[in-house]
């Protein structure tokens, strides 16, 4: 995860959060729901940081596929997915 959210590279997830003006907040609580399969905003609205359900849930949907690789050979196009252990 730390290795995740200081990557400030073009095209990183949190790049791309950012670009899509989600706060610094937000953008941890999706990185992380995001690594827990579910929505972790509660959790942190506990802790007493104040985000919202629906804004991670849209972080979630924005970095859902990047684990995606899509594949075009003539004109199929084969969709494959792939484990990141980055």
């Amino acid at each position: 995860m730390a290795k995740e959210y200081s990557n400030r590279d073009q095209g990183s997830r949190r790049t791309e959060l950012s670009n899509a003006n989600f706060d610094e907040n937000e953008t941890i609580v999706i990185l992380y729901s995001h690594l827990a399969g579910e929505n972790l905003a509660w959790l942190y609205r506990i802790g007493g940081i104040n985000v919202s359900d629906q804004r991670v849930d849209e972080g979630m949907e924005l970095i859902k596929y990047d684990n995606v690789l899509s594949v075009f050979i003539g004109a199929a196009r084969e969709t494959l997915s792939v484990m990141c252990t980055c």
